[in-house]
């Protein structure tokens, strides 16, 4: 059954009340219609143009809060009270956000690799709390988090999402760019290298269809990124990428136990001065990690990176 925004009814998850009754119903504060970025994609006056998924788009991207965001002054007379405030006002956001987006992925009779596209292109291009809302929305299908399914129709999804994710960023500079910020912000594959590293020596080293092959794809797109490798992700696909994971391994195994955290950003540099070590670990903890996940953040403050539920020292700081 095809599945419209105008379907969802009064949907009730966590104890938040979301009232979606379409786009022309849904009660949000007036804001300027979030910029949808569809010319490289879809025809918007075409009949693939997925109708259904462009209000989807629009909805999450002015989905209100049901709960306010504490005033500045909290988080210096009660930091715990001020954390749990931020918690639940990003929480009532992303409870829904997330459930619409997965309503709409398993339940879509439109175009869903088209859909993604778009999604991701207007993510990357929104103004910043628009960004941040769809980001809250489709997350742990475009980017790679600790939350994978590693067996059915949600990791089937997950795989779509991944795959949309790593042809964007390779067929487009200005985009990466964007994409890497937020991986650098939230994604397991950044905070969590050599997991990710053993993961992608898995699947990369058989040719056979991995059950997780385009989620690792993406996370080596990622990890290219951070050692200044990322002319390996140009045109990079399936048809290509064991390829390139070899070429890149190979470098990494002529410098492991040399790599260095960078302090101007969320990369590792070669420090000369460290001798060769074929037992360390590959990667060393980065430490220059954005604070947020966008350039040029307005507005209320996300939740700390790396964790939805918690405020860590040291924040907010605006980098």
């Amino acid at each position: 059954m095809k599945t419209s925004i105008v379907a969802f009814g009064a949907l009730e998850l966590g104890g938040i009340l979301a009232i979606i009754v379409g786009v022309s119903g849904l009660h949000v504060p007036h804001q300027p219609t979030v910029r949808m970025h569809l010319a490289e994609d879809a025809n918007p006056n075409s009949s693939d143009a997925c109708p259904d998924g462009m209000r989807l788009i629009e909805v999450i991207s002015r989905l209100p809060a049901s709960v306010d965001y504490p005033p500045t002054e909290l988080l210096a007379s009660d930091r715990e009270r001020y954390r749990e405030a931020v918690d639940e006002h990003w929480q009532s956001i992303l409870v829904p956000a997330h459930a619409m987006f997965v309503d709409y992925l398993e339940s879509t009779t439109e175009d869903r690799d088209q859909f993604l596209r778009i999604y991701l292109r207007t993510m990357l291009n929104a103004r910043p709390q628009e960004s941040y809302r769809l980001w809250l929305g489709g997350h742990d299908f475009l980017f790679p988090t600790s939350n994978y399914q590693y067996r059915g129709p949600t990791q089937q999804l997950q795989e779509q999402g991944a795959r949309a994710s790593v042809l964007l960023i390779a067929g487009d500079r200005e985009l990466r760019t964007k994409h890497f910020r937020m991986a650098a912000w939230h994604s397991s594959a950044i905070h969590h290298p050599n997991s990710a590293m053993s993961s992608m020596e898995s699947t990369f080293s058989h040719q056979d269809p991995a059950d997780r092959f385009w989620w690792d794809t993406l996370s080596f797109s990622h990890l290219l990124i951070a050692t200044g490798h990322d002319h390996l992700l140009d045109g990079l696909d399936d048809t290509n990428v064991r390829t390139r994971f070899q070429q890149w391994k190979a470098w990494l195994d002529e410098h492991q136990g040399r790599l260095a955290p960078s302090s101007a950003g969320p990369i590792w540099v070669i420090n000369p001065g460290k001798p060769h070590d074929p037992e360390a670990f590959y990667f060393p903890q980065l430490r220059a990690l954005p604070s947020l996940p966008t350039y040029e953040w307005e507005g209320p403050l996300p939740l700390i990176p790396g964790d939805l539920n918690s405020i860590e020292e040291g924040w907010p700081d605006r980098k």
